[in-house]
């Protein structure tokens, strides 16, 4: 469920601006064209959370930790704020981001029409509003116990955006519309993930630029879904890259279906526009009778169907099928008729005609009024007609007389009879592609990772100390540092702090990692090592340990020694140890300190995804304290 903290007026927002001298953007006066081309939106339930959340153990490990009214860590100026608007979009979200914070969701590709949109609208803030308040009725509670309660209730609204997600066709895009009330860009990183194993690790992330005032953001659902299985659960995360509080206007954060028409236009089946796809059912429309009530019977197409469909696809019309079947006995029986090849991404399921009709035009990439679906059944026409606007249905009896038609009076070119085979490929393409995400390796090295390694200096001192509060999961001591501590390591000599920067492909993710690195004369060891959770999954730790350890040999170290002290949230980094064929060797004395060793005269190097930048020269640097 969103969270809304309050609806309306802000005194700390307001306090916030007046003291920075910032003016709200109108969001009444947001230049932003193409209302008129959206269709469908799909509503996102955001709330307040941190990039490191461990919670509830991070409520008393992190000095950072700021309980807020719900039970959780506070990291927006006043929580989630929603005021109302005369755009139609109805309302949009007011938030004052502090470092770490971050806008999240349950993901859900469910949309409705615009209409739809703006009713539900209005019900999902006040319930959003009622759910705050009720998880707020919990804090005077002992803290774990009211924080308990308060995500029971959470969870339980987050139920809903995952049962909108089954029903989902796939939308043209995720849209962003973002207003900067600030002089300065923000860099804003969008992603879209899974919720721990659900997506496999996969994350798409693309950093913005958010200029000055109004900016509005389109990302094509087919460069997501290259990374992402919206059919699996996946969250939405927008998180602003800055070191002090700043302020955005949300005004809209979702899933849209566009086109050229306002979907309150009805567009009459005499349209003369030509047609581009169509898309047939089966049952009583290739063939008489229901196939599931009599499956040993022969199926005989009806007259003139399949020379339809033959000179259909001549001309370079496309065609699919949207069936409600089983789809291994329905490809046996289009195959026998020698007709499964004319359908490109057949949808033969038991979901609504109106998801399988919109997936199909998505994957093709068809206007709505360039379709026309076919099925002997009033209520799916209905049905689909109303979901799809600009569609043409027509009933069975037209199929055979379909190519007579005007609509399909279309010139024959070379390139049409090619026109089926040219999206098989692509489809083909497609296909592969993801196969080859499900070699994560693969996807890593697309990803072209790179990471930084840099001192600990007084530029990143602060960074550093907010990193080492707020890391759990790849935390590999649990220590929780003072800025004291981190001040006193400047000036000594016997121990190397290494911070880590990380960038890929889609943009920068700032300062992730902290070391210490330590030596005698044989043996170089790593006392502390943390990351953040924005790279788990991306092997950083393996590719840092590897650097480190062919440094070490290069140096002359005969031993590479690790330590990891357990913890209740850390337990899968220590699988690293073994991914690098280190060897657990007891533990320190009188602690709970495990220690793992890499005899450096036996290692070999190994293929990992992060590309080395070493700006701090480690070789030279474990040389000298050697």
């Amino acid at each position: 469920m969103i969270e809304v903290s309050r609806i309306g007026r802000s005194s700390v927002h307001e306090a916030f601006l007046c003291d920075k001298d910032i003016k709200l953007l109108d969001v009444t006066k947001c230049p932003v064209s193409g209302y008129e081309e959206i269709h469908r939106l799909s509503f996102q339930f955001f709330a307040e959370h941190c990039t490191e959340c461990a919670a509830p153990e991070c409520h008393d490990s992190c000095d950072l930790f700021e309980r807020g009214f719900s039970g959780k860590c506070r990291r927006f100026g006043d929580g989630v704020v929603v005021k109302r608007n005369a755009t139609p979009f109805v309302y949009h979200l007011e938030v004052l981001f502090k470092p770490w914070g971050r806008l999240l969701c349950v993901g859900n590709m469910f949309c409705v029409g615009l209409v739809k949109y703006r009713f539900l609208s209005r019900i999902f803030i006040v319930l959003g509003r009622l759910s705050y308040l009720l998880q707020g009725v919990f804090r005077f509670l002992p803290q774990r116990l009211g924080w308990k309660i308060s995500d029971k209730i959470r969870g339980a609204g987050n139920l809903l955006p995952r049962l909108l997600n089954r029903s989902a066709s796939e939308p043209g895009c995720l849209m962003l519309i973002v207003g900067n009330p600030h002089k300065e860009s923000i860099n804003l990183e969008v992603s879209v993930a899974g919720f721990e194993d659900s997506q496999g690790g996969r994350a798409y992330r693309r950093t913005i630029v958010l200029s000055s005032g109004w900016n509005r953001i389109e990302i094509s659902i087919k460069e997501i879904a290259g990374i992402i299985n919206f059919k699996q659960l996946f969250r939405i995360c927008l998180i602003p890259i800055i070191n002090e509080p700043k302020m955005l206007q949300v005004l809209y954060a979702g899933f849209v279906v566009s086109g050229n028409r306002n979907e309150n236009v009805t567009t009459s089946t005499k349209s003369n526009r030509k047609i581009k796809l169509v898309i047939v059912d089966l049952d009583n429309t290739l063939w008489d009778g229901i196939f599931v009530e009599n499956i040993d019977r022969e199926i005989v197409p009806r007259h003139g169907v399949l020379e339809a469909l033959a000179e259909l696809d001549r001309r370079g019309i496309l065609l699919s099928v949207a069936s409600r079947n089983n789809f291994d006995d329905m490809k046996r029986i289009l195959s026998n008729l020698g007709v499964w090849d004319f359908f490109l991404y057949p949808q033969i399921s038991w979901e609504p005609k109106s998801v399988a009709v919109n997936r199909i035009i998505n994957k093709l990439n068809v206007g709505g009024d360039a379709v026309v679906f076919v099925d002997d059944s009033e209520f799916e026409r209905a049905e689909v007609k109303a979901a799809i606007p600009g569609i043409r249905v027509f009933d069975d009896k037209i199929l055979p007389e379909l190519p007579l038609l005007d609509i399909s009076d279309v010139p024959v070119t070379g390139e049409s009879e090619k026109r089926r085979l040219l999206y098989r490929q692509e489809e083909s393409r497609q296909a592969s592609l993801a196969v080859s995400h499900l070699d994560y390796d693969v996807f890593l090295d697309f990803c072209d990772i790179r990471l930084f390694l840099e001192p600990l200096n007084v530029e990143n001192r602060q960074r550093v100390f907010e990193l080492v509060q707020r890391t759990n999961q790849l935390n590999f001591s649990g220590n929780r540092y003072s800025g004291k501590f981190l001040e006193e390591l400047l000036g000594r000599e016997n121990v190397l702090p290494v911070t880590m920067r990380c960038e890929d492909k889609f943009g920068g993710y700032g300062l992730i990692g902290f070391s210490l690195l330590r030596s005698d004369a044989e043996t170089l060891e790593v006392m502390d090592m943390m990351f953040s959770c924005r790279v788990q999954g991306k092997k950083i730790e393996h590719s840092f340990l590897d650097y480190v350890a062919e440094s070490a040999k290069t140096c002359g170290y005969e031993k590479f020694i690790c330590r990891f002290k357990r913890t209740a949230r850390n337990s899968q980094a220590a699988k690293v140890f073994e991914d690098l064929n280190f060897l657990p060797v007891g533990q320190l004395s009188s602690s709970e300190v495990e220690l793992y060793l890499q005899m450096l005269s036996d290692r070999r190097t190994m293929p990992l995804p992060a590309k080395i930048v070493d700006l701090i020269d480690i070789k030279s640097c474990i040389g000298k304290i050697k």
